[in-house]
């Protein structure tokens, strides 16, 4: 009997650990898409102003060369 406590245990510690590692996992993709969306607006944001460029340009600016 108590080798099977204990092997019932070792099964509890496990999950726990592998609870705690897909907890972990979860968190940092919550990260890693919040990165993307940044990322995601922050390219939408250049792209708006490259596309723009030439309402605020002068008659020398890189655009029109």
């Amino acid at each position: 009997m108590p080798q099977r406590r204990k092997s019932i245990q070792n099964v509890n510690a496990n999950v726990k650990k592998w609870d705690q590692a897909i907890q972990d996992a979860e968190a940092l993709l919550v990260k890693v898409e919040n990165r993307a969306a940044r990322l995601k607006g922050a390219i939408k944001t250049f792209t708006d102003l490259r596309d723009h460029a030439h309402e605020f340009s002068g008659p020398e600016s890189p655009t029109q060369i």
